[in-house]
């Protein structure tokens, strides 16, 4: 298991972002780049493994570290998280 959160999902119902549980994280500082030219910005920082994510149709790298023993340990590489077209989100199941 990585030092860092990973598997990054979009949740179109909800518009939300989870990752995978990292053993003995304390918390998850996760970041998003909103385009090419823009530098990576906090969106997210605490103890949950999900956060609010209502961006726009496209993808953008999301990296995430982890707080462990009162110390941030380095940023995992960038994964590419999606936001589809409302019309293209499947319907949620009942």
């Amino acid at each position: 298991m990585p030092d860092y959160p990973s598997n990054f999902l979009f949740h179109p119902n909800n518009k939300s972002l989870t990752w995978d549980y990292v053993p003995e994280a304390t918390d998850y500082n996760i970041q998003m780049q909103p385009n090419a030219a823009s530098p990576f910005i906090d969106i997210y920082t605490g103890t949950d493994k999900e956060c609010g994510f209502d961006q726009p149709i496209g993808s953008y790298p999301i990296k995430g570290r982890v707080k462990r023993k009162d110390e941030w340990l380095q940023f995992g590489p960038p994964e590419t998280v999606s936001v589809p077209p409302e019309n293209e989100v499947p319907p949620s199941a009942e």
